[in-house]
């Protein structure tokens, strides 16, 4: 998921599953990487391959070539990869939303966006905005209860 947020530059997304990612025991230098679109570390040859895999579908708006499809089926069972795609095109739908929400964010804002729809972005807003304001208030009590474990060490 954080692939192809990486690569849609969406930033709840990247808030949110970076914090997942870390709360679960990931290396903050192989998640740095991953961001990055770097060298995966400590990562293996599936994962990786899932990974890269993830970054070029976002890469190519949902247009992967047969050589990425044929990489991932070498890796992954038919179940396994309907699996990853699931996750893909889940997280690939929230990037666009998150995005559009921030276009609609800077279009009420008074400030210039070069591309998008202003009524798709006003719809996704609409929609997006509870969901949006939980992460944001999660993530920022999250940071807090880091904070205060901080203090007291």
């Amino acid at each position: 998921m954080l692939a192809v947020s990486s690569v849609n530059d969406c930033r709840y997304c990247n808030w949110v599953h970076t914090e997942l990612a870390l709360a679960n025991g990931v290396d903050l230098a192989d998640l740095q990487q991953v961001l990055d679109h770097d060298t995966f570390g400590n990562v293996g040859s599936r994962e990786a391959t899932a990974i890269l895999f993830g970054q070029h579908f976002a890469a190519t708006a949902r247009q992967p070539t047969a050589e990425a499809r044929a990489a991932l089926a070498r890796e992954f069972t038919a179940y396994q990869r309907a699996e990853i795609m699931a996750y893909i095109h889940g997280i690939y739908f929230l990037n666009l939303s998150g995005n559009c929400y921030d276009s609609w964010l800077a279009r009420f804002a008074g400030q210039k966006v070069e591309t998008g729809h202003p009524a798709a972005e006003a719809i996704a807003a609409l929609l997006l905005a509870p969901a949006l304001a939980v992460v944001k208030l999660c993530s920022g009590a999250s940071y807090l209860k880091q904070s205060a474990g901080t203090k007291r060490s």
